[in-house]
């Protein structure tokens, strides 16, 4: 069973021709240090991986599992 995490990582992999990989790795490197349930996502984190997320499933996801 694929994890949140894997899915942000992978919905992210592919925003690269639209934000760049700057934007996209400032990302990346924000999910290493969090759970795979993404349950220890801090404010400032949440609002990193956030602005890069346009599906609305997958941001509802993320912010109802980080509160």
């Amino acid at each position: 069973m694929i994890t949140l995490k894997q899915r942000v990582i992978e919905y992210l992999e592919a925003q690269r021709p639209y934000y760049g990989d700057e934007e996209v790795e400032d990302s990346l490197e924000v999910l290493v240090t969090q759970n795979d349930d993404l349950s220890n996502m801090g404010l400032l984190s949440k609002g990193l991986i956030l602005r890069l997320i346009d599906d609305y499933e997958l941001y509802s996801t993320i912010e109802s599992a980080s509160n």
